[in-house]
């Protein structure tokens, strides 16, 4: 698996997909729709009703972490999640609005905004085929019919929490996960993430647990890849990243 990462990464063909949001004044904190509680030392959400994804050569990490945050959220409110959502329907329609045409990647807050205008297809309808090249991969059309469909998966809303570990230990405690988005290293490929040295690019992730010292991640890189597609930060190490 590292073999295979690593040489995608050497030949610039392996891309990382997380792109900074840019200041918004709009952005609604936590704080104002959820206070603070007593929280444990140590907690973590159990993920076993998601499958691990693979994103493979493409930059599709926020359209990944994303889709499995809706899956989530559909079982908590004690619904039935479709076999899988399709993150490709997400990454597709964010592309047509992240004014980013030509990168592969995409910026969070517009893939959110997808979330809440139109929403997210079911992998049936739009399957995630990611061993399809990048230009086949967005070939897709998302037409009415499709978009129909997509809108029975509408979210409400979303909320920023500030990148505190405090801060991000509540939001998860309170609503089983987040997603955010990390700097990555060529330690990434190993499946070992510590201090980040040469910054290659961004990565999005659902961050799931904590513990006294950092951040459990589901990442979608493949079950090969980490415990399973898991894996865990130090907060100090990532802190100010």
């Amino acid at each position: 698996m590292f073999n295979f990462l690593q040489s995608l990464f050497k030949k610039n063909e392996y891309s990382l997909g997380a792109f900074a949001n840019p200041e918004d004044i709009r952005d609604i904190h936590i704080s104002a729709v959820q206070l603070p509680v007593a929280i444990p030392s140590t907690y973590k959400t159990d993920l076993s009703m998601l499958d691990v994804e693979n994103q493979m050569a493409h930059g599709t990490c926020v359209g990944q972490a994303i889709s499995k945050l809706v899956e989530f959220y559909i079982e908590r409110k004690g619904q039935t999640i479709p076999q899988k959502l399709s993150a490709r329907s997400l990454y597709i329609r964010s592309k047509a609005q992240d004014g980013i045409p030509n990168l592969q990647g995409t910026i969070p807050r517009v893939a959110a905004n997808v979330l809440i205008k139109e929403g997210i297809a079911p992998d049936t309808l739009v399957p995630d085929d990611n061993t399809l090249s990048y230009e086949k991969y967005m070939s897709f059309s998302i037409d009415p019919i499709i978009k129909e469909n997509m809108a029975i998966r509408k979210l409400p809303g979303y909320v920023a929490v500030t990148p505190t570990f405090e801060d991000v230990k509540q939001a998860i405690y309170q609503n089983g996960v987040v997603t955010g988005s990390l700097p990555v290293d060529t330690n990434w490929f190993y499946g070992v993430i510590k201090r980040v040295g040469e910054i290659l690019g961004y990565h999005y992730t659902l961050w799931y647990g904590y513990d006294e010292k950092g951040i459990f991640f589901r990442n979608s890189w493949g079950d090969m890849w980490g415990n399973k597609g898991d894996s865990y930060f130090l907060w100090a190490d990532y802190q100010d990243k």
